[in-house]
């Protein structure tokens, strides 16, 4: 569950039935303003077009504007491990169409936005299943009217 606070929030307790396992302890959290790129996929780069060279300029250029991991971050591009595309399975979900082969409907899948991405992290404790990320989404529409309850948590590992 996302939760929307204005101002000072109390420390959130978890729910008595919750496994002490299952529990994270408070972690000291700064925010530092950075630029999100889009990865490789959502740049519809025909790769079979490019010379040698172009294609290692390019996967350079990619390397250099990857987040430095852990890759934890509030908004932007996100930073897939398994396949982006996150925004059309949220809109499927939504939609009842969980069927992958189906398709989303894509004028809606555009009204995704990544809320939070959370990557395993040694230092924290988080490990989401093997080494990987968990992305929360939420409609911007929702976002705006500061309604938190639709948003979904999807998770890629390697």
């Amino acid at each position: 569950m996302v939760r929307h606070e204005v101002g000072e929030a109390p420390l959130a307790q978890a729910p008595g039935d919750l496994h002490e396992h299952a529990q994270f302890p408070a972690y000291p959290v700064t925010y530092v303003q950075a630029r999100s790129y889009a990865g490789w996929e959502r740049l519809s780069v025909d790769w079979n077009s490019l010379s040698k060279q172009e294609d290692r300029e390019l996967e350079r250029i990619l390397d250099e504007q990857a987040p430095a991991e852990p890759a934890h971050q509030i908004g932007g591009y996100p930073a897939p491990i398994q396949a982006d595309g996150m925004e059309a399975d949220c809109q499927r979900i939504v939609s009842g169409l969980f069927d992958t082969a189906k398709g989303a409907p894509q004028s809606r899948s555009g009204d995704w936005r990544l809320l939070l991405q959370v990557d395993s992290d040694d230092e924290v404790g988080f490990m989401w299943g093997d080494t990987g990320r968990i992305y929360i989404w939420v409609r911007e529409q929702d976002a705006r009217s500061g309604d938190f309850s639709k948003a979904w948590l999807r998770l890629q590992c390697y």
